[in-house]
């Protein structure tokens, strides 16, 4: 905490302990103006020094152009004779060879920055060449070249390839031997020029070095009296910067798993009615199973959803398969042979309100479950499922597996909530179904009572 200032202590102001140790003495005003002119002339000087600087870039970039414009020149020559051997060897069709032949045309009449086009610095012999080359392709046939003209022009072009691919290998060299000449030239001049300017730099640095640091050296004592308390105000205010980062992060990364876990809910939920909804109007236990197993391997993506019925008065239909592809339909012998297993491991589920979820069959022990003394069957129906009974309070009717035949999976508590759900939700429609098939036989049978008694 800042001290309570007294009459004897220096009072603290916006610029430091008091007003008198931050005002510049005389001394300091005049340090700062012989820096001021000094820093006036190196102005002059690298200003004289970049103007110069600009006119040698401009000669350069001038130059620099027109080597450039040869140079790009050259490439598309180059391109148009590799098309052209192309269009002779039957790969390439004569519109290939004639837009390759504008695109050099188009570059022959770009200008540099001296207002010449690079047409104009060619000799002649290029564009003689160049013009033999133009008659073969005008006199050719569209599209692909036939195989006797291409025999024909090949050996008619044969010698006009190698003095074409002469002239264009010509085309870069007087431009850049003038270049490099004139360069050499600049860079001579910039060098004899630079040396002199250097010791003019080198006195101006060295003086304003020397007053700044004398200036320096007089201000530091005046900083010195502030810099504990302005170290310790600085640590208050880093560590209340810390302390609000943090609360910060703690606040959205709440707010992130909230938004997070608020879209699975809302996920959960229309998955859930989404099936349910399938289910309504249907008194068909095996038409609800089938609903069931569609609506789950769509919504998880899984492989196959298998429906296994232990109680076939209240889920009629022994197995309900979904399959993504047909060819991974299962034998229903397989799982029948060990059903007393399974039901009553499915009882076991269930009393403890359970799902088994196996991520990778192929690190199941083989004593353990999901099917004692069958891991091998297990392995080899799939690789990773989730298994879960079909049960309303005590009323175990089957199971539901949603598998993955040939890849393992990590499944999700949001998944193994959904397919909890679902299950429970299903086995309480076929049990409703029931009672109220039940019901209406009763309604039935009490409706024929009455009859037969009047009779």
């Amino acid at each position: 905490m800042t001290p309570v200032p007294t009459p004897e202590a220096p009072v603290v102001t916006a610029f430091g302990e008091n007003n008198e140790n931050f005002t510049l003495r005389p001394i300091q005003r005049s340090g700062l103006g012989v820096i001021g002119l000094l820093v006036v002339v190196l102005a002059v000087v690298v200003f004289t020094t970049s103007n110069n600087a600009v006119d040698n870039l401009k000669v350069l970039s001038d130059h620099g152009s027109t080597t450039h414009n040869l140079v790009i020149v050259e490439r598309e020559s180059l391109m148009l004779t590799i098309t052209f051997e192309q269009w002779l060897s039957g790969l390439a069709t004569r519109r290939d060879v004639q837009v390759r032949r504008a695109l050099l045309a188009r570059r022959l009449e770009v200008p540099d920055n001296l207002g010449v086009s690079a047409g104009k610095r060619i000799h002649p012999e290029y564009f003689i060449l160049l013009g033999v080359v133009d008659d073969y392709v005008r006199a050719a046939p569209p599209g692909i070249l036939p195989l006797d003209d291409r025999t024909d022009i090949r050996s008619k072009s044969r010698g006009l390839l190698i003095d074409f691919i002469r002239e264009i290998s010509k085309l870069v060299v007087p431009s850049s031997s003038v270049s490099d000449e004139r360069t050499r030239q600049l860079i001579s001049a910039e060098n004899s020029r630079r040396m002199n300017q250097y010791v003019a730099l080198v006195i101006v640095l060295a003086l304003i070095s020397l007053v700044a640091g004398l200036l320096g050296f007089s201000r530091l004592r005046d900083y010195r009296m502030i810099r504990a308390r302005t170290n310790n105000e600085r640590r208050e205010l880093g560590e209340i910067r810390t302390a609000l980062q943090q609360a910060e992060a703690a606040l959205t990364s709440r707010l992130d798993k909230d938004r997070v876990d608020r879209l699975d809910r809302e996920w959960l939920d229309s998955t859930v009615r989404s099936i349910l909804g399938q289910f309504k109007g249907f008194l068909d236990s095996a038409k609800i199973a089938e609903f069931l197993a569609e609506g789950l391997g769509h919504a998880l993506k899984a492989d196959s959803v298998v429906c296994y019925s232990f109680d076939e008065v209240l889920w009629p239909g022994f197995m309900k398969q979904w399959h993504r592809n047909p060819e991974m339909k299962y034998d229903e012998t397989l799982l029948s042979q060990f059903e007393s297993e399974l039901q009553a491991m499915v009882q076991e589920l269930s009393h403890q309100n359970e799902v088994q979820v196996v991520n990778d069959s192929q690190f199941i022990d083989p004593l353990s479950r999901p099917i004692p003394g069958a891991a091998a069957l297990a392995k080899e129906l799939a690789r990773s499922w989730v298994m879960a009974p079909v049960a309303d309070g005590s009323s175990v009717l089957g199971f539901v597996s949603i598998i993955m035949k040939e890849e393992s999976r990590e499944w999700s508590l949001l998944e193994v909530e959904l397919i909890k759900r679902i299950s429970s939700e299903a086995a309480s429609v076929c049990v409703h179904n029931r009672m109220f098939a039940q019901s209406m036989q009763i309604a039935a049978n009490d409706a024929e009572v009455e009859r037969l008694v009047e009779l």
